[in-house]
């Protein structure tokens, strides 16, 4: 870990130049307003862990909507505020901060949104959810970069241990569970072990059922965009969360490495759900209210690929139509041994062929559906090397209508 001495000189080699800007902008706007302001959590984790943060918070003792006017002359940006939680965003070229006043929290019940009031500093500290979040770096002129620790999160985060701050923390927001699960597979964290039962009793109590599935689903989808998800979805499993964690979780990166531009996200969404029955899926669909694109993933049937290694063109036959992920996750749900012909697929699979309809009139074949049926089968061979030129596509589709005339047939 970074020395507390040395943050805030080592800040500006982690973040872009454009966030740095903020931040000087923002310690600039305390010094002028003589407000006490502070980069809290997120950031200061990742500092002292030397990593990039990837959001900026920033605490301060006053109205955010006075401190984000003031601000927004320095940067030329423009502010979002939320009044009823005491806090704003600050949007300007090159990044966001979010901005939020010290603040003691009521909730009226478990999993309800919380009801803010202007606070004391420790009771902003004792608030959050964890004690590594609950870090704190001075943008004060008269103490600039001066680390402050309320609730011992530098020992927690150097002995690798994730601990809340109070006992019905998970009661108030469950949501802080799944953050937990994310903190803990993020960045190697051990729960403490009260912290762990608290969890599980709250888990035990039904805890999951006071929130809404839009609050699940957006807390899963920030889960699902790292690489190690397969051990945060370990995790939910040993929780109670979830049914038992596929296997092949595991395999994600391997695949991710192997083919660009993977949607990391939807991949592990379809393995993640990939043992439901389609009674279950539409369950799930509703209770997590699932974006349009993910209840249609959802929804789609996933062959069953047989054990024997299919040829590229049954590959074709089975998931023409189909998205990249589709075809890697039915890969890895089958085994690791189908991954290779699923990218060697991938690989062909936009090879179209040479003949058009036009070619078809020219051979005397009229216009209707059997167009698309003949053009689909030739695409079928050239993907598995077959035809190459016109010449010998044309031969195929020659073949293809005698053989099926000889059968009395009138489609192919």
């Amino acid at each position: 870990m970074v020395e507390k001495e040395n943050l805030w000189h080592i800040l500006p080699g982690l973040l872009t130049s454009d966030l740095w800007r903020g931040i000087q902008a923002a310690a600039e706007t305390a010094r002028e307003l003589s407000v006490p302001a502070w980069l809290v959590g997120g950031v200061v984790r990742d500092a002292f862990l030397g990593l990039m943060p990837r959001d900026v918070d920033i605490a301060i003792d006053c109205r955010p909507e006075i401190f984000a006017r003031r601000l927004t002359q320095l940067l030329r940006g423009r502010i979002v505020a939320y009044p009823q939680f005491l806090t704003c965003k600050m949007i300007f070229r090159g990044g966001e901060l979010n901005l939020a006043a010290l603040r003691r929290e009521t909730y009226a019940n478990p999993g309800a949104l919380p009801v803010a009031f202007p606070g004391t500093f420790k009771q902003d500290a004792r608030r959050r959810d964890f004690t590594v979040n609950a870090l704190y770096m001075s943008l004060g002129p008269e103490n600039l970069g001066e680390v402050l620790d309320p609730c011992g999160g530098l020992d927690d985060l150097e002995k690798g241990r994730l601990r809340s701050l109070y006992p019905e923390s998970f009661i108030d927001d469950a949501t802080r569970i799944l953050r937990g699960v994310r903190l803990a597979g993020t960045y190697a964290l051990q729960w403490e072990e009260k912290t762990w039962q608290e969890a599980v009793s709250a888990v035990d109590k039904g805890i999951f059922n006071t929130l809404s599935g839009g609050r699940i689903w957006q807390e899963l989808c920030r889960m699902m965009a790292y690489k190690n998800f397969a051990s945060m979805a370990a995790l939910l499993d040993k929780l109670g969360f979830s049914y038992q964690t596929p296997a092949c979780l595991s395999h994600v990166e391997t695949a991710m490495a192997l083919v660009p531009d993977l949607d990391r996200v939807l991949l592990n969404f379809l393995l993640f759900t990939g043992d439901l029955t389609e009674e279950a899926a539409a369950e799930l669909a509703e209770l997590w209210q699932l974006p349009g694109s993910y209840r249609k993933v959802l929804s789609a049937s996933r062959p069953s690929l047989p054990q024997d290694i299919l040829s590229l063109g049954e590959w074709h036959d089975c998931f023409h139509g189909r998205s990249r992920e589709e075809i890697i996750a039915a890969a890895l749900m089958n085994g690791e041994v189908c991954l290779a012909p699923a990218i060697a697929y991938l690989a062909r699979r936009s090879l179209k062929p040479a003949l058009t309809g036009q070619d078809l009139a020219a051979m005397g074949l009229p216009p209707g559906p059997l167009y698309q049926e003949i053009l689909y089968l030739v695409a079928r061979e050239k993907i598995t090397g077959k035809l190459t030129g016109k010449n010998s596509q044309r031969a195929f589709v020659r073949s293809l209508l005698a053989s099926n005339i000889e059968k009395g047939e009138t489609n192919v």
